[in-house]
């Protein structure tokens, strides 16, 4: 990956000057990247002296309504007036120099970029996923990547009812169809994406002048001294960490570890997901806590990411090459940004049984290999270190405040 893949080269000319910043997230039910990333962010920020004011809140409180908090994501999506108010008092009582938003649906929604304008506070925002181009994020459908709410129209999503479930469907347009008519994130001032394709899809359909958005790979923390020296004939399995979602190709990998003959480990919540195994050896771990994805990267000859959607970037493939774990993922999207092939794994086109099996078996019968892509996997996750992603983030604040 090139500099600019990464927002450019760290800034380490001058002190930066301190600021406050208001740093605004919608937690997920069930946790996810955007929530790790926008937790880190804050982390980062006070580490270096900032002053971070958070507005944060948590679809997990809706989980516990049953229908009556499905009726308020519904409502709140669209606009939330009460949360809206609690944000503008924010703004006044804070006078931040720079708001700092990541999800923001279903509680909070972009209505709050039109009072940081109002308020002349700069506004940032991190795009984790498609929000602004497909109403349920993903850009898939029935198994494959999906494009028609940009060439026709986001109604689409209703009439394929993208939801499985068309009440759900009509409510994700809805909040598309809103933000898009009121012109919503015409008011944020820059934006930021993980990877150079999110960036360059935002622009082309998006319709985001390359002037306000920037590339910035999201930040890998790492204990180098902890990383356990990579012994290919000491890892037992291939590993998989994630969500149980069916764009995440999982039946692939397990379809093409049966075809391999190698053991598959996944980490993660498998909700909803039925354990079909398609005949290989599987390990369903379950979630597993921070100190423990240490040890399951440790056993692992590779990490495989089958996605059948474009990721926006691939959290657990540089955590996984942050200690020196070759990694087998998919050719779409921004993954295919991570991985060079033979130098620190393999890519292979999502949904190819046969080549995700000829990638496993290439793990097994050849260790030499998968020793040199290990050395090579540290060097690439130095590109994401968390002192990189502040310096980028910092630019990203001076630019939108210009």
């Amino acid at each position: 990956m090139t500099g600019e893949g990464l927002g450019g080269p760290s800034i380490d000319a001058a002190p930066q000057v301190l600021m406050k910043i208001l740093h605004v997230h919608n937690n997920h039910r069930f946790g996810g990247g955007s929530d790790l990333v926008a937790g880190q962010t804050v982390r980062l920020l006070r580490e270096a002296g900032h002053e971070v004011v958070e507005f944060t809140r948590n679809s997990r409180d809706l989980a516990v309504r049953g229908l009556r908090g499905k009726a308020i994501a519904f409502a709140s999506g669209i606009y939330n007036p009460r949360t809206t108010r609690a944000f503008e008092r924010a703004l006044k009582e804070h006078r931040p120099d720079v708001v700092h938003a990541h999800e923001l649906y279903p509680l909070i929604t972009p209505w709050i970029y039109p009072l940081c304008r109002k308020h002349g506070i700069a506004s940032v925002m991190t795009c984790h996923d498609y929000r602004l181009t497909c109403p349920v994020f993903n850009h898939y459908r029935k198994g494959q990547v999906c494009t028609e709410c940009i060439e026709r129209n986001a109604w689409m999503c209703v009439r394929n009812n993208c939801r499985g479930n068309v009440p759900e469907s009509a409510a994700y347009t809805l909040q598309h169809v809103t933000g898009r008519l009121f012109r919503l994130f015409q008011y944020v001032d820059f934006f930021i994406t993980p990877s150079i394709f999110t960036r360059d899809w935002l622009i082309r359909h998006a319709g985001i002048e390359s002037d306000r958005i920037r590339a910035v790979g999201n930040p890998i923390f790492v204990d180098a001294g902890s990383v356990k020296p990579y012994r290919p004939h000491e890892r037992t399995y291939v590993a998989y960490a994630g969500r149980f979602f069916p764009e995440k190709g999982i039946d692939v990998l397990l379809r093409a570890a049966a075809m391999a003959g190698v053991t598959v480990r996944l980490a993660g919540e498998p909700r909803g997901f039925e354990r079909e195994t398609y005949g290989a050896r599987a390990e369903f771990l379950g979630p597993l806590k921070p100190e423990d994805m240490n040890a399951f990267y440790d056993g692992a000859r590779g990490l495989a990411v089958p996605s059948r959607w474009f990721e926006t970037f691939g959290l657990v493939a540089v955590e996984a090459m942050a200690r020196g774990v070759p990694v087998i993922c998919s050719n779409i999207g921004a993954l295919r940004e991570l991985v060079d092939p033979g130098v620190h794994g393999r890519l292979c086109e999502p949904g190819h049984v046969e080549q995700w099996a000829a990638a496993l078996k290439h793990l097994w019968n050849d260790p030499e290999a998968c020793t040199r892509m290990s050395a090579a996997c540290l060097r690439r996750a130095a590109d994401y270190s968390p002192h990189r992603y502040l310096d980028n983030v910092l630019e990203a604040y001076t630019m939108a405040r210009k």
